[in-house]
């Protein structure tokens, strides 16, 4: 089809966005609104006629009139549909009108794993649309990267969810699909969608949860060699773990079970609705989505290869810190004992005089010692010979005579040490007097001894 030209009579081609099996989006002009649009054009496969042919003018016209009504901020809104009657597309084409988005692909973002908080942020209005559309009756049954478009609004990642053009009616004209058709991509579909068996709201969160595991891991589950493998794996191998597929990812085990439950082979594993699977995601915190046990993801790998090299460093600095600082607050301080020049320099506590009264009380003069030892020995004598208690003797007070001024001492002064005294002893015995011309002197000897 050539650019600029006309469909349905309000509808101007400017150029093709994508391009499908039986069908092609342009991106047009609404003519008398004068609003860009994204018009897709479905084309019947070839071979169908009479009957046939008529499911599916019903079945289009009935869903594109419910998808019409739904009206979510994450979902695009329908304008308008109908069926081509000019003949560009041939007369079986049939058109819907939607709501144009700039933006990219969800595909686009799981080029590698992506940040769990962002791809949980991202997941989440998914969910959101799916609820609203579920609560209409209405079951996607496609979801899959290229349906899920990321734009910014106002510095905020938002997603339209696109492409509700196979949804399945759950509440009524159910008879209108056709029986054992496969409908969908065989990288997301649920087993029983593979099998041809009724779908219902769980076939769009299987759907969801492989999003979510391609976002986290960067890379799909199983084999996609070819569609044959990938619909085989699909019905008989369970998802690997992200420690297979995407070792360095940063995923904890609470978010990996999350993932793992939407993608169980029978739906009454699954999570029973959409809002169930929207309050397991709002249990977890950014801080529960990402796991400390695992390897650092390589986008930090070099700045923990740095941290590592900047430990010696820090290491040496602090052996360096502490010998400066080990004499400063550490050692204890050494106790210098006083020198004799130090003594010497002091100012007594008492004045000379007294010290020096103390000292001759202290110290008694030899004499004195003598004269005391004669008294006592005199006392005793007497003691013996007469037994009447010796009179008191008078105490004599000594004048203090002061001693000559000595030098000053350069000893430390000690405390003065009483003398021990001595023990009393016995007076000694006279000798006898030597004879005189051949007298002596006895007791009765009255003479006198000067006379001759």
């Amino acid at each position: 089809m050539e650019a600029e030209a006309v469909i349905a009579g309000r509808y101007r081609l400017l150029h093709r966005i994508a391009r499908g099996g039986q069908a092609v989006v342009y991106l047009a002009r609404q003519l008398h609104l004068e609003r860009e649009v994204a018009l897709k054009v479905l084309t019947t496969a070839v071979g169908d006629q009479g009957e046939d042919l008529d499911s599916f003018t019903r079945r289009f016209l009935i869903e594109a009139q419910t998808l019409a009504t739904l009206n979510h901020p994450h979902i695009v809104t329908v304008y308008d549909y109908g069926q081509t009657d000019d003949g560009n597309f041939g007369d079986d084409a049939f058109f819907i009108a939607m709501e144009y988005v700039r933006g990219v692909h969800f595909d686009r973002l799981c080029e590698g794993p992506m940040a769990p908080p962002r791809a949980r942020r991202l997941i989440r209005q998914v969910c959101l649309a799916l609820s609203y559309a579920h609560s209409k009756g209405v079951i996607h049954r496609d979801i899959k990267n290229s349906n899920v478009l990321v734009y910014n609004n106002n510095g905020v990642e938002q997603i339209k969810l696109v492409d509700f053009g196979i949804a399945k009616l759950t509440e009524e004209n159910i008879d209108l699909t056709r029986t054992g058709a496969i409908i969908g991509s065989p990288k997301f579909m649920a087993p029983e969608q593979i099998l041809g068996q009724p779908v219902d709201h769980r076939t769009d969160i299987y759907a969801v949860g492989m999003l979510l595991y391609v976002a986290l891991a960067g890379k799909y589950p199983f084999n996609l060699k070819s569609p044959q493998s990938c619909i085989y794996e699909h019905l008989n191998r369970e998802p690997a773990p992200f420690s297979e597929t995407a070792p360095d990812a940063d995923i904890s085990l609470n978010l990996e079970g999350i993932v793992l439950r939407c993608l169980r082979k029978t739906p009454e594993e699954r999570y029973a609705s959409v809002d169930d699977l929207l309050a397991a995601l709002d249990m977890l915190d950014d801080t529960d989505l990402v796991s400390a046990s695992t390897p650092p993801p390589p986008r930090r790998m070099a700045q923990r290869l740095l941290l590592l090299a900047a430990l010696p460093i820090a290491a040496l600095f602090l052996v360096i810190a502490g010998l400066i600082a080990y004499p400063l607050f550490f050692m204890p301080m050494q106790h210098t004992p006083p020198t004799e020049t130090t003594t010497a320099l002091n100012i007594p506590s008492e004045p000379p005089s007294v010290t020096r009264a103390r000292t001759d009380t202290a110290q008694p003069d030899a004499e004195d010692d003598a004269n005391d030892i004669t008294t006592a020995s005199k006392d005793e004598s007497t003691a013996e010979a007469a037994p009447q208690p010796a009179a008191p003797q008078p105490v004599v007070s000594k004048p203090v005579v002061s001693a000559p001024k000595a030098a000053v001492s350069r000893q430390p002064e000690r405390a003065p040490v009483a003398k021990p005294v001595a023990k009393p002893t016995s007076p000694p015995l006279e000798p006898a007097p030597e004879p005189v011309d051949g007298f002596s002197i006895g007791n009765n000897d009255i003479r006198d001894p000067w006379k001759e």
